[in-house]
């Protein structure tokens, strides 16, 4: 999963950006917030210069890992609009894991890590916030 200082600051962000969605992405040593566009409770999308620099980013020798987005007020269980966001016609968008964090009441209360395997998005690691 992600270490700790990480984490708050996925949680950090979250919480700031409570009640909307918040999304970005990481490489193996810095978070990359973006802007969700939506400005939404229930759903985000990057910008297109977010988008473009992501798809840059995996052509250098720093490349996004994790892209991950918050759930407001739900738990942090890939849904399937996110399966459709993530892998349209059931093919990743990219090739990185996921995060979830979850926020309720505007507290960030962990986070779950997901894998693509099998054609499908995989718990591979749950987070509880102490």
């Amino acid at each position: 999963m992600l270490d700790e200082a990480v984490l708050a600051a996925l949680y950090a962000q979250a919480e700031a950006g409570y009640p909307e969605e918040v999304c970005g992405w990481l490489t193996d040593d810095t978070v990359m917030p973006c802007e969700n566009e939506l400005h939404a409770r229930t759903a985000y999308r990057f910008s297109a210069r977010d988008t473009m620099r992501l798809d840059e980013s995996l052509r250098s020798s720093s490349p996004a890992r994790i892209v991950y987005h918050s759930h407001v007020d739900a738990d942090g269980a890939f849904s399937a609009a996110d399966a459709r966001s993530a892998a349209p016609g059931g093919v990743p968008l990219w090739p990185v894991d996921w995060v979830i964090v979850e926020v309720r009441h505007g507290l960030a209360r962990g986070a779950r890590h997901y894998r693509w395997q099998e054609g499908q998005f995989v718990l591979a690691t749950h987070v509880t916030r102490a």
